[in-house]
């Protein structure tokens, strides 16, 4: 099992603390859904698990190791981010571009191996960007854009991907697509970190959820019970259908806490 263990992290700009003595351990095999209004600290907890946000104190362990001493190339063999976004700044197609996830994986100037082709062919498959793999990645809607970073991400076949608002900009059809793939890496041993803003997503897909709310913690746990009514009141303001289909949980946010 590989996992991160987060020890009274703060974070940490100008006079606001956007991460408050957060404590918190994400696991591989589990399907983890970070989830809180705008503000709460989700994509500046992400970044900082990766070292891409410096933090103003406490720790982050990477299997029982401080992060700060991990070999960097070792760990982007095993931990990939997606960040939110969609955000392409160079004109490659979209299959070099999801090479790249290969990277990590590869001895400095030399060619891909049978490994690599096969890696970056899966990942293009399994998020439906196949078809696109000729096509120069600028070209490209936002919510294509975000399926090739996520192919990208996959290639590397990581332990444990990081992944900031993935379905943000994705139809429903691939948004469920997309939800069905971070499970199976989950069933294939893998740990997923997911930011989500669409709760019946997170209810149906996760097996547990960490609320934030002002940087700090104000759930974690089962679905259920994260997303209890009293907590929606609390950080999100609002109050929410329930129901089932098939025996899957949906919840609909409805109106305003205290609206009509």
């Amino acid at each position: 099992m590989n996992e991160f263990v987060v020890q009274n992290l703060n974070v940490v700009f100008g006079d606001h603390k956007v991460l408050d003595d957060i404590c918190v351990s994400f696991q591989t095999g589990s399907l983890t859904g970070l989830i809180g209004p705008n503000g709460a600290g989700k994509t500046t907890l992400l970044r900082t698990l990766i070292g891409a946000q410096p933090f103003d104190g406490g720790k982050i362990l990477w299997n029982g190791i401080d992060i700060k001493e991990h070999d960097r190339h070792q760990l982007a063999q095993n931990i990939a981010y997606l960040p939110q976004g969609g955000v392409c700044h160079w004109p490659l197609t979209v299959e070099r571009l999801v090479a790249l996830g290969r990277l990590p994986h590869q001895p400095p100037w030399q060619k891909q191996t049978h490994e690599d082709r096969q890696a970056v062919f899966n990942a293009m498959s399994k998020t439906d960007v196949a078809a696109l793999a000729s096509r120069t990645v600028t070209t490209l809607s936002g919510g294509e854009r975000m399926r090739v970073l996520m192919a990208r991400a996959l290639a590397t076949n990581p332990s444990m991907l990081l992944a900031d608002e993935p379905v943000a900009s994705l139809d429903p059809f691939h948004q469920l697509q997309a939800m069905a793939i971070l499970k199976t890496m989950i069933r294939n041993g893998a740990g997923v970190i997911v930011v989500l803003h669409d709760l019946t997503l997170a209810a149906r897909f996760c097996d547990r959820l960490v609320l934030l709310h002002d940087g700090r913690i104000a759930g974690d746990g089962e679905p259920d019970d994260v997303l209890s009514a009293e907590n929606l009141a609390a950080t999100y303001r609002v109050e929410a259908l329930r129901g089932k289909q098939n025996g899957e949980p949906f919840i609909v946010p409805w109106k305003e806490q205290g609206g009509v």
